[in-house]
């Protein structure tokens, strides 16, 4: 695996009345992960559950810190929980890290996976499921013909390869350069 590899949670959704999760994890290969984690697929594993409460508790709040739990333990914990397999079916393809990524790394994913979460008798077990349908919509924003012929005559347009996805540094927010 290259060292300079990198994942995060990138999106995350979460009900008001159910207690399910889903998160997206992308890395800088281009792999994004689509995660499921139900809790009633947790049996005899009581500890995972009441911690999962607490990572589920934090994501439907917004708040940084409920109590001594941080938000940022609840994402390292969410994120631990698929790093076994995230790693293997990384390490299993040949795609490179982007070193600069663009929108289209983006927009235009070069491997998806589906993937859920199970706990038994006190046991994480993630698994990839045989699905493609991850039930998340695309990314991109379609517009009507018109407002796209109008576009060029108040706004300068970029293709996505045109336009670099930049960190300040790891945990910094996202920068947009434009490539011309």
């Amino acid at each position: 695996m290259n060292k300079d590899w990198r994942y995060d949670i990138a999106l995350w959704q979460v009900h008001d009345t159910q207690n399910d999760c889903d998160l997206i994890i992308r890395s800088n290969s281009g792999h994004v992960f689509y995660c499921h984690i139900c809790p009633s697929q947790f049996v005899q594993s009581p500890a995972l559950t009441t911690q999962y409460f607490k990572c589920l508790q934090h994501l439907r709040s917004g708040e940084v810190e409920i109590g001594d739990f941080y938000e940022d333990d609840a994402f390292e914990w969410l994120l631990g929980c698929f790093e076994p397999l995230i790693t293997n079916l990384a390490s299993s393809t040949d795609l490179d890290v982007a070193a600069e990524p663009t929108l289209a790394d983006y927009f235009f994913l070069k491997q998806s996976f589906v993937c859920s979460l199970i706990a038994l008798d006190g046991k994480l077990i993630p698994r990839e499921l045989e699905t493609k349908n991850h039930g998340w919509s695309s990314p991109i924003v379609r517009f009507d013909a018109d407002f796209l012929r109008d576009l060029n005559t108040w706004t300068e347009c970029y293709t996505p390869s045109q336009v670099q996805i930049c960190y300040a540094g790891p945990d910094e927010n996202l920068i947009l350069n434009i490539l011309v």
